[in-house]
């Protein structure tokens, strides 16, 4: 990826402004604010990214932002109701690994540079009571 060059973000207030730019129905819970040091480009790719990974593969459904802030790392997780993860956690941020016949394999490796830059990781894991919930963790502001 290019560059990072972090600023002051809100992960709650660019989750809600994504959110309102996607196809098909998302809720953002994201109660507070939720402050990191990031690049807010960077940051924007990865969670349309993930919104359009879990609309791949949750087409009608409601998908689901949340955003937290813990002590150490503030937390964006999408959350969708499809069929959940088909690879090993492992694989899926492997360049050229993926399980749609229109995908590269290219979109979760990007995801996982990008967030690497910015001094986060990124997680991928089946959702409880079924999907797949998407997590990018990145340290808070300070």
């Amino acid at each position: 990826p290019p560059e990072a060059h972090p600023e002051r973000l809100d992960l709650a207030a660019l989750a809600r402004a994504v959110a309102a730019r996607c196809t098909g129905p998302v809720a953002v819970h994201a109660p507070a604010p939720a402050w990191v040091s990031a690049d807010r480009d960077h940051v924007e790719t990865v969670l349309e990214e993930l919104l359009a990974n879990a609309r791949a593969f949750d087409p009608e459904g409601e998908l689901l932002v949340e955003v937290a802030a813990g002590a150490r790392a503030a937390v964006m997780s999408v959350l969708d109701r499809g069929p959940g993860p088909q690879v090993p956690a492992e694989s899926a941020f492997q360049p050229w690994v993926t399980t749609r016949p229109e995908g590269t394999g290219l979109g979760l490796a990007i995801v996982q540079a990008v967030a690497r830059a910015n001094g986060g990781r990124v997680e991928l894991a089946a959702r409880e009571g079924g999907g797949a919930a998407a997590r990018l963790e990145l340290p808070v502001e300070g």
